[in-house]
């Protein structure tokens, strides 16, 4: 269905490209449009601002997700802000809560997120995220409750935006 969904998106960028009056596309501009769709995909906010160049791997199962590219982001855009007020990102049907440090070590709450950019992350891009699911009193797996994930939280090392 995902691998679908990605060749729909494609064609559609595609024709989009035609029916403006691209007269011309060439490969390197195709895959171009690609790597924004894939990043684009692999982003649970809206922000196509995002400066990072690496490309993230697909997730080949429900079992496994790799980190995403969160350095040369706004911070405020690196998740979701959950009722508690703590900020998260979705790795399939799991939520890993986002820690923003500043370089100077304090913590920084999700309230100024919008106020720094992203220099580091921890773990790393690409990082194999591996998730359990919780199985029922017969032994089959829920579709959709995590038992337990590789990786428990994604801190990020952030630093103050200029204001002008």
């Amino acid at each position: 269905m995902k691998k679908m969904f990605n060749l729909g998106m494609v064609l559609f960028c595609g024709f989009t490209l035609v029916a403006c009056g691209s007269s011309k596309v060439s490969n390197s501009d195709t895959s171009t449009t690609e790597n924004k769709i894939e990043e684009k995909e692999s982003s649970s906010s809206n922000d196509e601002t995002s400066t990072s160049k690496i490309k993230i791997k697909s997730s080949p199962d429900k079992y496994t997700h790799y980190v995403k590219s969160y350095v040369g982001r706004n911070a405020a855009t690196c998740g979701s802000k959950r009722l508690s007020g703590e900020m998260m990102d979705s790795y399939g049907e799991e939520s890993l809560p986002i820690i923003f440090v500043s370089e100077t070590g304090e913590l920084v709450n999700s309230e100024n997120a919008k106020d720094y950019v992203v220099t580091s992350q921890n773990p790393e891009p690409n990082t194999e995220i591996k998730l359990t699911y919780a199985k029922d009193e017969d032994g089959k797996e829920y579709d959709s409750l995590v038992e337990s994930s590789s990786i428990t939280e994604i801190e990020l090392t952030v630093k103050s935006v200029e204001k002008k």
